[in-house]
């Protein structure tokens, strides 16, 4: 009787044990860069982010990838990212992630608000499973700093994800 108590303990433990083990582990996610460097961005939306160094975040309608490089050149216009595909064990769910663009160690002034930025910040739901694209195209002067920029993403306070780019005057 002793044995089978203590075999019934064991397994209920063990049961219990691997059941927050696994919801634990559903919660965890990772990041794959599976494309970066330079693209073509066209068209879309802007979306007012306070956060933001130009008061908004852009959705391009139209995305081409360019050109596989860590290297940036320091011209408005110019578009660079990374593509993530979010990790993690429950495919197709959707979660919170926090994006994040670290500008190099100066920052960026806006001129119209007299504001150094530092970072851009704002949150989106994305899927698990599935990828997206983390891009910043430079579309004014002020924009455009030399340096390493760092593109990142967050879950619930970790960092997840990141990709350097050095942008350079050529």
């Amino acid at each position: 009787m002793q044995k089978t108590l203590v075999s019934l303990f064991l397994l209920f433990t063990t049961s219990t044990l691997m059941a927050n083990l696994n919801k634990t582990s559903s919660k965890e996610l990772s990041t794959y860069i599976y494309e970066y460097g330079i693209y073509a961005l066209t068209g879309g939306e802007k979306i007012n982010e306070k956060d933001a160094a130009t008061g908004y975040r852009s959705v391009p309608s139209k995305v081409q990838f360019v050109k596989k490089t860590n290297i940036v050149p320091a011209k408005v216009g110019t578009s660079f990212g990374a593509k993530f595909a979010i990790l993690g064990d429950d495919v197709g769910v959707p979660v919170t992630i926090r994006v994040v663009t670290r500008y190099p160690e100066q920052g960026v002034t806006n001129p119209e608000i007299g504001k150094v930025f530092l970072t851009d910040e704002y949150s989106l739901e994305a899927n698990v499973g599935h990828g997206f694209l983390h891009a910043y195209r430079f579309s004014h002067e002020w924009e455009v700093v030399e340096g390493t920029w760092i593109l990142e993403l967050h879950h619930n306070g970790q960092l997840i994800g990141s990709k350097k780019f050095e942008v350079v005057v050529k």
